[in-house]
């Protein structure tokens, strides 16, 4: 068929532009070859370079575009079978996180131009975005392969009667032979490995995020973990505009008068627990605090409920069980700061050996005279979790303004691959892989049929998956939590970490058991999606903190006083100093 073409192109030497059109038409049968086909005519002066370039150039672009328009025309008529394949939402999901960067460099590697373009189509990739990558990659890799090939190709055919050069040309046609193949077969084999790692990466469903999900997910938005200190950049200017607007820096505190420090930083979630009426309680989980100040060396006051006693060290997990027994608890709990964000500290203790760990290293990096404040909690019954941000407006009118799914992702081993190798083999979690090192052996090779848990804690920061999910509202969920956050004393604005059995009863606003309760610290966390963008999760955070000012006012209004700049910073700082004992979370 080249062939054929290659006498056509030849024979239309009075037309240069056929020529072009010819060459153009050869990459829809073989696009390497047509390259090539185009660089030895032009080589032996045959076509001019201008037009065999130009060819080959608008005939590959054109091809590729044919493939996105195939993809994009053509996925209403493929089978349900065929769109709910998960190879295929595995191949959409690359397409969609990486988009101009995974069109071009797809160009470049061996066997990938056919699927990515074909799916850059099914995925909906912007044409305009797909038409530019075609055009970079297009017209690098005909310019490398054309202008690579003509200069040997004219310096060989320019010393055709000398065997040498036909020897040194047919050598080195032969060692571009085998660099592709070397190259093809390096691609194969990764392929085929991530393929292997990915077959054995068996996810168990982690809470209301169903497992299968997670493997369309891209890996994370491009914000998702930027630095706090250049993310907030936007919010600090924003809440420096409002602290001018409204003539306080302190005002956010007044939006929850109930609430120490209205839950801006500092807040007890024990005191905010017991502060709770009788429709709160029956939803939030059964806890107790308990503090424990080092008195000198091995030696410590426990102290909980107004009782006082010295323990060492040894003997201090043993007291903290009687505790949990006086207030009708018993292992598992959770075991979390009373003063904490962003689930600094937070620790699942299943067994007695858990716990005296947990209790020691708590203890240990105590110096003299240090104090601080813990909470066990009982573990909830159900494995769904939620963070359900609520707003109650002075006229009395609430409403939920965001939903967030919370996915705890469980690797299931193999007995052949290290956890590593499993995590790296679904793009969101492979993300998160920084986070779990602090917690986890990633060389260790999970045993078959062994559940490794990634994460425990419903933290975004500790790397827990985030999911929109506010399309879940609905007025008996509204209601629910309405009666939950109407029984909290002047509670105005915050969120509460919510775990349930199903969607289903998220949805009808039943069976819910609170975890936490936050304040006017509170962000609307479904901005942490990893399909979230960066312009809609400023507007977000934009609204809330509008939201937190205007309730502060109002509440000025009524006689409030809100507290001096300095007092935030003084807050801040005290905070800093016991969150940098709290340790590593689960």
């Amino acid at each position: 068929m080249l062939q054929y073409l290659s006498d056509l192109v030849v024979n239309q030497a009075q037309n240069p532009w056929l020529q072009a059109i010819l060459l153009g038409l050869a990459t829809f049968v073989a696009e390497d070859p047509a390259i090539l086909l185009a660089s030895s005519l032009s080589a032996a002066g045959l076509v001019s370079t201008l037009h065999a370039f130009a060819g080959i150039l608008i005939g590959i672009a054109v091809g590729d575009l044919g493939l996105y328009l195939l993809g994009r025309g053509g996925y209403k008529l493929l089978p349900e079978k065929v769109k709910k394949n998960p190879h295929l939402d595995k191949m959409q999901s690359f397409v969609r996180s990486y988009g101009l960067l995974a069109v071009i460099l797809s160009r470049f590697v061996p066997g990938m131009r056919l699927p990515v373009f074909t799916a850059a189509g099914l995925a909906r990739m912007d044409g305009r975005v797909f038409g530019l990558a075609v055009l970079i990659a297009s017209a690098g890799w005909t310019s490398l392969v054309f202008f690579l090939s003509l200069g040997p190709l004219r310096y060989f055919l320019e010393r055709m009667d000398s065997t040498w050069s036909i020897m040194l040309g047919m050598a080195g046609i032969i060692t571009l032979v085998l660099v592709y193949r070397y190259i093809s077969a390096r691609v194969r084999k990764a392929v085929e490995q991530s393929q292997a790692a990915e077959s054995a990466a068996r996810l168990l469903a982690c809470g209301p995020v169903d497992a299968s999900k997670l493997r369309t997910l891209p890996p994370n938005s491009f914000f998702e973990f930027w630095h706090p200190g250049i993310f907030y950049i936007p919010i600090i200017f924003h809440f420096a505009y409002l602290s001018a607007r409204y003539r306080s820096i302190g005002l956010p505190v007044l939006s929850n008068p109930g609430i120490r420090m209205g839950g801006l930083i500092g807040e007890s979630k024990q005191e905010i627990y017991d502060s709770a009426g009788p429709v709160a309680r029956r939803h939030i989980l059964k806890s107790f605090a308990f503090s424990l100040r080092r008195t000198r060396s091995q030696h410590f006051l426990l102290s909980s409920a107004g009782r006082v006693r010295e323990v060492g060290l040894h003997t201090l997990a043993p007291a903290c069980l009687e505790l949990l027994k006086q207030n009708r608890m018993s292992l598992p709990v959770v075991c979390k700061p009373d003063l904490g964000q962003r689930g600094d500290g937070v620790a699942f203790l299943q067994d007695y050996r858990q716990l005296e760990a947990r209790l020691q290293s708590i203890a240990t990096s105590l110096d003299s005279g240090a104090e601080v404040q813990y909470i066990f909690q009982r573990v909830s019954d159900y494995e769904c979790e939620a963070g359900v941000f609520y707003v109650r407006h002075p006229d009395g009118s609430a409403r939920i303004t965001s939903i967030t799914l919370k996915g705890f992702p469980v690797i299931i081993g193999d007995g052949n691959h290290t956890l590593e190798e499993l995590i790296d083999s679904v793009d969101v979690i492979r993300s998160r892989k920084r986070i779990y090192a602090k917690r986890l052996d990633l060389n260790s090779v999970p045993a078959p049929g062994e559940y490794v848990y990634l994460v425990k804690s419903g933290n975004h920061k500790q790397g827990c998956i985030f999911l929109d999910g506010t399309s879940l509202r609905t007025s008996a969920l509204e209601q629910a939590v309405n009666r939950i956050c109407g029984d909290l004393p002047d509670f105005y604005f915050g969120r509460l970490d919510i775990r349930f059995p199903d969607v289903n009863h998220l949805r009808a606003g039943t069976d819910l058991q609170v975890v936490e309760i936050n304040g006017a610290g509170a962000e609307a966390t479904h901005i942490w999606d990893p399909r979230a963008r960066l312009m809609e999760s400023y507007r977000t955070l934009f609204y809330h903190w509008n939201l937190v000012f205007a309730l502060g006012n109002s509440n000025r209004r009524a006689g409030l006083k809100p507290p001096a700049g300095w007092t935030l910073l003084r807050e801040l700082r005290a905070y800093l100093r016991l969150a940098s004992n709290y340790g590593v979370s689960d």
